[in-house]
Parts: C-alpha cells; structure tokens; sequence
C-alpha cells in the first residue's frame, strides 16, 4: 500500500473545528494543508525515502506473515507492539528479507531498519511503538539491540597509508595538476 504524504481527504463535515468553517474557507485552509505536506515531502531526501518505504513494505509483509493486517497495530495493547517490534527486530537481524548474502546483520542495521518503521508511524500521527509512557525506548528491545550490539563483531578499521606513500607522491608529482593534487592529499 502506498503512502502519499500530500493525500488529503477531510469531509466537510469532520471535526468539530473544521464543521463550522465556510466552505471557501475550508478549501483554503485544505489547499494550504496540502502544500505544506508537498514541502514537507521536498524536505526528505529521496534516499531518505526509499529507505523508509521500503523498511516500512518490510515491516508490513512481516505483519502479515504473522496474521496482522493493520500496519499500524491500532487495536493493539502497547505490550504486543513491544513484542511484535521485538519480533520484527530479530527478523531483520537474521536477514529475512535482506539483499545481501549475510545470514546476520549488525546492530546498526537493525536500529536503522527500527527507526524507518517508527518514522512512517510518526509521519502517520500514530504512537511510536518502540517507546514506553515516559518516552524511553522500551525495556525489551533496549535488551535486545545491547544484546546484538555485545555479539557483533568490532568494525574492521582501515590502516592508514604509510608516511612513504606521501613522500613518493609529492616527490613524484611533475605536472601542474599533479602538484596540486599531491598538495591537496597533503593537506587531507
């Protein structure tokens, strides 16, 4: 299902506050809604977006392997959304649906994947469901992320060039534009 963030469909008679405006008025003020929600799409970059909708299609395709058809678990008690996101956490960890020959990703991949699910929630107005009452991450799934952070394995850290390298490009730059870019590693 697709999540166009400039849909509006507000009938005219809606919310108290909306039911006594004119109908010109009322058209002004969808108008108005509706480009903001234009600018506001502009305001995240489309990388951004793809990630987001596509950890949000995984996110649904994972609920309805589990039987849930509500994306948004709206009839849902705040501990079952604990559990389900818990659930769905473990699934990105072992790669359900990933692209990449891993059997296991990292943590960070996990808590990304997490935070576009959340992020489509909140564009939504919907509750975040990773959060308790006071607004902290949920106790269960704070575990569980220390939990794949602890089991990871450090980063691989790349080696920095040796000394001798530097020396051989600007001893050997003859060009101008080799000089400047044996100026311009230096200066890195």
């Amino acid at each position: 299902k697709s999540h166009q963030p400039h849909q509006m469909h507000l009938p005219i008679t809606g919310p108290r506050q909306l039911r006594n405006l004119q109908t010109r008025g009322r058209d002004y003020l969808l108008d108005r809604i509706r480009l903001a929600r234009i600018d506001i799409h502009k305001g995240i970059a489309s990388t951004t977006r793809k990630k987001q909708t596509s950890q949000f299609t995984r996110w649904t395709e994972f609920l309805k392997r589990c039987g849930i058809e509500d994306a948004f678990l709206t009839s849902v008690t705040a501990q079952r959304k604990g559990e389900i996101i818990c659930a769905f956490s473990n699934e990105v960890r072992h790669n359900r649906y990933g692209r990449t020959a891993k059997n296991t990703l990292r943590c960070g991949t996990v808590e990304s994947a997490i935070a576009n699910v959340v992020a489509t929630f909140k564009e939504h107005h919907k509750p975040d469901p990773t959060t308790d009452v006071f607004g902290k991450r949920i106790l269960p799934l704070r575990r569980q992320l220390k939990g794949y952070k602890d089991s990871d394995s450090p980063p691989k850290r790349q080696c920095c060039l040796p000394l001798a390298v530097f020396n051989h490009i600007a001893t050997n730059a003859k060009t101008p534009s080799e000089v400047a870019i044996s100026e311009l590693i230096h200066g890195a």
